[in-house]
């Protein structure tokens, strides 16, 4: 509990604990990368209040079956932990997002979030440093319907930020502590 504030010490023991074959309840904190992980990130953006998709975590089919009730379709599934687009997937259905989880529960569930679908064409990626917005790109989505796969160098572009963009972007560094 409360780990954020002692992460190092945290992964510590979750690896101590996991080393002597004991149960460590957080299986991605005792493999020592917890602290990129994106439900976490969520977690605290929430928390401060700051405009993010509707995300769930399932740990379990139960949970996984209630968060499906919560949350209309199309929903985004994606991996905790990759980036650069690697495994996110779209569905249309949430038999889709269940039969998903299913073909592999071991590998898939306290692995993947599940969010709701913001039908947006445009993301914004934003360079902050030192308490400054320096920059920002505009990129189209890839996980539009019917979007034609687009190499990344073609979907991107300079852009300007509102200034409540900007502030959005602040305020999320913040919130993360980057």
């Amino acid at each position: 509990r409360a780990i954020n504030r002692h992460i190092t010490e945290a992964k510590i023991i979750a690896k101590y604990i996991k080393d002597r074959n004991k149960i460590v309840i957080d299986e991605i904190l005792a493999r020592g990368d917890y602290d990129y992980h994106k439900f976490l990130m969520h977690a605290k953006l929430a928390e401060k209040k700051i405009p993010q998709p509707t995300t769930y975590f399932p740990l379990n089919l139960f949970n996984l079956k209630k968060n499906l009730k919560q949350v209309k379709a199309p929903l985004v599934v994606k991996h905790i932990k990759e980036m650069h687009g690697r495994f996110i997937f779209r569905f249309d259905t949430q038999k889709g997002v269940l039969d998903f989880f299913l073909q592999n529960k071991k590998e898939r569930l306290g692995r993947y979030l599940i969010q709701e679908w913001y039908p947006a064409k445009k993301y914004y990626r934003v360079l902050v440093l030192g308490g400054r917005v320096l920059g920002a790109i505009e990129r189209l989505s890839f996980l539009a319907k019917n979007q034609l796969k687009i190499p990344l160098a073609q979907r991107s572009f300079k852009t300007e930020l509102t200034p409540a963009l900007k502030n959005i972007s602040l305020r999320t560094v913040q919130a993360l502590n980057f």
